[in-house]
């Protein structure tokens, strides 16, 4: 039978030598192209969630709680490889970026360099982070506009990107499917 991370979790947890306040800096590289995303922090609850989910988890220092990137924007970050360097005091997660993955909304956070000896900003916004971070519509909303999409005869185009246009995460796909056959719309 082939092990999972989570086999390993109590070795990665020996290994890591977290700071004082329980943190370990955290490093977001991009898989295949080596680009350097983000930093952040994790403890030992956003390594065990990570392992376990295979959905990257961080820990918010300044909301102090765990998040799984792209909880709110979507902008999620699978889990490909977790690595630990040679002292134990860093991590480098090994990722499949979807969409940005900044705040910002740029493609990393690292879009400020020193050129000329001025600070500029060198990476355009992909996307307005006030789209990025828009709430999504509550249930019933989204139901109504199912409904009202669906008499307007536009479910062909709505159906096929609903759980995109509604903010329905990847996990809740399922149940946002049973939703919508149980609205049994006939044409």
């Amino acid at each position: 039978m082939p092990k999972s991370a989570t086999d390993a979790l109590p070795e990665v947890l020996k290994a890591v030598a977290f700071d004082s306040d329980g943190f370990v800096p955290v490093i977001a590289q991009q898989k295949g192209s080596g680009e350097v995303l983000m930093t952040a922090w994790m403890n030992r609850e956003a390594i065990e969630k990570t392992l376990q989910t295979g959905q990257v988890h961080y820990w918010s220092r300044s909301r102090n709680r765990l998040w799984r990137k792209g909880e709110r924007s979507g902008q999620t970050q699978a889990l490909v490889d977790f690595r630990i360097d040679c002292d134990g005091d860093a991590v480098l997660v090994i990722v499949e970026q979807k969409g940005v993955a900044c705040h910002t909304g740029r493609r990393h956070c690292f879009f400020r360099a020193v050129r000329g000896g001025e600070l500029e900003t060198v990476e355009d916004v992909l996307v307005d982070p006030e789209e990025l971070y828009a709430s999504p519509p509550s249930d019933g909303r989204r139901l109504a506009l199912f409904r009202q999409a669906a008499s307007d005869d536009l479910q062909d185009r709505f159906v096929s990107g609903c759980p995109i246009a509604f903010g329905v995460e990847i996990n809740e796909h399922r149940k946002f499917i049973q939703a919508v056959l149980a609205l049994n719309i006939t044409r």
